[in-house]
């Protein structure tokens, strides 16, 4: 008996030195080619409140509560989710870097890991012939044994929701691109006619917004100006 105790407490020894020589960060990444822009890709990731519309995690539960903080774009934008379903969870994410169009960085925590445990997010965004390579990355740091042990199959849980993820953004921004597409057709006018303009930089987004906005200011200008 004394030997077969001393044989478990060896085994139990063993064990706990390789879960301590596990290493403590995990790194997941999936990439994806999209046949759209890197301004028109960018933007789904930079509003949250898009996320609803490709996030695999949102899919995972339709009844989680979701809120957002004041700003839902950019840097400081933020949301929490509370869900009871157990692939989900609790937590909260939030934008710490935004720089349009190339890159943006989170931060991802989880209220049953605790504050301290932040899981890093990164998603590049670069240009290619063909419209944009996405890569979205997560970095993590688990110090404790179960988190080891647990990241040693990160990459089998989580990448597949990063492809599922990519994969419904690439088909929301080819949509969008594709309604974006506009023929252009060159002509002669004979005869003198006025052209009052305002000239702007937006994305694809804000132009509806913006095209208001000057196209009232130019027919006011006309208007006070006897302008026709």
């Amino acid at each position: 008996m004394k030997k077969v105790l001393i044989a478990i407490v060896a085994i139990i020894a063993v064990a706990l030195i390789g879960i301590m020589l596990l290493p403590s960060k995990v790194h997941v990444e999936r990439s994806l080619e999209m046949n759209a822009s890197p301004n028109v890709v960018f933007n789904q990731v930079n509003d949250l409140k898009k996320w609803e519309a490709w996030s695999p995690w949102f899919k995972l539960d339709p009844n989680m509560k979701t809120t957002y903080g004041v700003e839902t774009e950019g840097v400081g934008a933020k949301y929490e989710w509370s869900s009871e379903n157990e692939n989900v969870g609790n937590g909260n994410l939030e934008i710490v870097e935004s720089n349009a169009p190339n890159a943006i960085k989170t931060e991802l925590r989880f209220k049953e890991w605790g504050d301290e445990n932040v899981s890093k997010g990164t998603w590049t965004f670069e240009a290619t012939d063909k419209g944009t390579k996405v890569t979205w990355g997560m970095d993590a740091n688990l110090e404790d044994p179960i988190g080891k042990v647990f990241g040693l199959m990160m990459d089998g849980m989580v990448g597949p929701m990063f492809e599922k993820g990519l994969a419904s953004i690439k088909e929301i921004s080819e949509t969008q691109a594709e309604k974006a597409q506009i023929d252009v057709t060159e002509t002669t006018i004979e005869a003198d006619i006025w052209v009052l303009s305002e000239k702007h930089t937006t994305t694809q987004e804000e132009m509806p917004k913006l095209y208001e906005a000057s196209f009232g200011k130019i027919m006011s200008y006309a208007g006070k100006n006897g302008i026709q």
